[in-house]
């Protein structure tokens, strides 16, 4: 096999390597945080819909409503 090209196919295979690994890392952080996170996200809707006497769901649903009206304003 040419030198050259047995080269270049040792760098591509340490790129692909490479990307797939920091991928899986990647994959497996945000899931350690998204499991860490859920408590604190849940306690802050759950403190917002007690402060208005409306569910968890509805305070959800209604905070991003107001997300998207201000996004749409700018």
């Amino acid at each position: 096999m040419n030198p050259i090209k047995s080269t270049f196919l040792v760098a591509l295979k340490l790129v692909v390597n490479t990307l797939g690994t920091v991928t899986l890392l990647g994959l497996i952080a945000f899931a350690a945080f998204y499991v860490w996170a859920a408590p604190y996200v849940e306690k802050e809707h759950s403190q917002r819909a007690g402060e208005s006497g409306i569910s968890s769901e509805e305070a959800c649903i209604s905070y991003l409503d107001k997300l998207g009206k201000q996004r749409a304003e700018r």
